[in-house]
């Protein structure tokens, strides 16, 4: 994953080398303003991606004919293998440290910008958080729209400041965060 990852990252570099990019346009400005930023981001990130499930998992199971909440909780949570859980700590940062930046990069350095130079940042901002719920498809619907409503808040984030570092610095704590959890509460 971490290998395929930075090479898929390499290539998007070379990529938007190849278009004119310089390192400039990626509007990743490290200073401690957009750090703090993206300490406190995750915050309503990670609350708007509850309050989503939480109401999603209520409403499907009122409305879904589910027995109980383990049955409902069951039936949306994907299949996970136990060797899955017994990952060493630098592969997981790592590969929360690569994905943030590719994710980051290409979605909104990248795509945000040319659909909002094209159709304007609302439409930048819902194309956006689409095509990254895409990417979640295989976490279940209401994993899937819980994440679009982190990203929702990301990319909003970055529509007001229009500086990729708070985000990438957020989309790792929140990812190392959920792996993190997932590592030491299941293993």
């Amino acid at each position: 994953m971490i290998v395929k990852e930075s090479a898929i990252l390499g290539l998007m570099f070379l990529y938007l080398k190849r278009r004119g990019w310089t390192p400039a346009d990626f509007r990743l400005r490290i200073n401690l303003r957009s750090t703090l930023l993206g300490l406190v981001l995750p915050v309503p990130a990670m609350l708007a991606n509850m309050v989503t499930v939480v109401t999603l998992f209520v409403l499907a199971l009122l409305l879904g004919g589910y027995s109980g909440l383990l049955d409902l909780i069951a039936a949306n949570k994907p299949e996970m293998t136990p060797h899955s859980l017994h990952v060493a700590w630098i592969s997981i940062i790592v590969t929360c440290v690569v994905n943030a930046y590719l994710e980051e990069i290409t979605c909104t350095a990248y795509f945000f910008c040319q659909v909002a130079a094209r159709w304007g940042p609302l439409a930048a901002l819902l194309l956006t958080d689409m095509v990254r719920m895409s990417f979640h498809i295989y976490q279940g619907p209401l994993h899937m729209l819980g994440i679009g409503a982190v990203f929702l808040v990301l990319n909003g984030c970055y529509w007001w400041t229009r500086t990729l570092w708070p985000l990438v610095f957020a989309h790792i704590l929140v990812d190392l965060l959920g792996m993190g959890l997932v590592k030491e509460l299941l293993s």
